[in-house]
């Protein structure tokens, strides 16, 4: 579960900021039984605070600073930013946008505390992948309600969490990410729709290819306000064929392309945001990573609160 509380000022024309903090915990607990046995029955708890700020340079440049701290119950603090500077109109209807950002990944629960009975056991002495990112984007404007987006970006990661004798560790070297994404966004009054590709070449220090990270991957979302104050969403996720690690053999393996769809109802009650969510609407059958089943076709309900 997430506990989050945030709080945004935009009354200034030229400077915005906004703070806030989240405190999330993460329990998995399972046991395979059978000629596999696998079991994890673990938890963490991470508490973040963060901050971020907006400056209008003139109508033309915009820059913007995001900072966030967390303290991780097992793997202890690591912090995030991210700098950025938009130029618009570089030409008639197109927008510049460039970043520069450093950030963290935790180690999962299973590669922290996991164990089965051909010998693996996790490992409490991992730390987070790090990694450092730059990004190019062009935005077009054909009107006031669409836009199309081209992104290119480049990432090195240190820390990168492998499977190695028996175990998970941080591995030396700097891995690398580069890639490209297209967008499209429409949005009116009473609607707003997204959809979008991505191509990913990720490697690892010594030149193969990074595990869990597919190179196409796409998708699609779709909010509709409706009569009555309800709101209606719609989302659809597409995942590549990857590779992964055999959770039996450990040998590496390709996974298939997996697809999801969300669907979701919602309503403003006196300022309370209310609703449900479907998560896996087709019941998709799927593993994330291999030999870890993923939640079927779940409903869910929620209850939020912006102050």
């Amino acid at each position: 579960y997430t506990v989050r509380a945030e709080h945004t000022d935009n009354s200034n024309d030229k400077f915005s900021w906004g703070i806030g903090s989240e405190y999330r915990n993460d329990y998995a607990m399972f046991e395979n039984q059978g000629s596999y046995n696998s079991n994890l029955d673990a938890n963490y708890n991470t508490f973040g605070i963060f901050a971020n700020t907006g400056y209008k340079f003139n109508d033309n440049l915009i820059g913007s600073f995001h900072f966030r701290t967390d303290d991780n119950s097992t793997v202890g603090n690591n912090d995030s930013l991210k700098i950025g500077l938009q130029y618009n109109d570089i030409l008639p209807n197109l927008n510049l946008r460039t970043s520069y950002s450093e950030a963290h990944k935790l180690p999962s629960l299973y590669e922290l505390s996991g164990a089965d009975n051909f010998g693996y056991k996790g490992n409490m002495n991992l730390n987070s992948e790090l990694s450092e990112s730059i990004e190019l984007a062009l935005d077009y404007s054909i009107d006031t309600k669409s836009m199309f987006s081209f992104t290119v970006f480049e990432s090195e990661i240190t820390n990168l969490i492998e499977y190695s004798s028996n175990t998970y560790v941080n591995s030396s070297g700097i891995a690398k990410q580069s890639g490209l994404e297209v967008a499209y966004n429409y949005i009116n009054e009473k609607s707003q729709f997204k959809v979008f590709a991505t191509s990913l070449s990720t490697k690892k220090a010594n030149g193969t290819d990074q595990l869990r990270r597919p190179e196409h991957s796409l998708g699609a979302n779709y909010v509709k306000v409706l009569d009555k104050g309800l709101n209606f969403n719609i989302d659809y996720e597409f995942f590549g064929k990857h590779f992964d690690t055999h959770n039996v053999t450990y040998n590496t393996i390709t996974m298939p392309e997996t697809h999801l769809v969300n669907i979701g109802l919602s309503k403003d009650y006196h300022g309370y945001d209310i609703g449900f969510r479907i998560n896996n609407l087709l019941d998709e059958d799927y593993e994330k990573p291999h030999g870890f089943s993923q939640n079927k076709q779940k409903l869910g309900f929620f209850i939020k609160k912006s102050f």
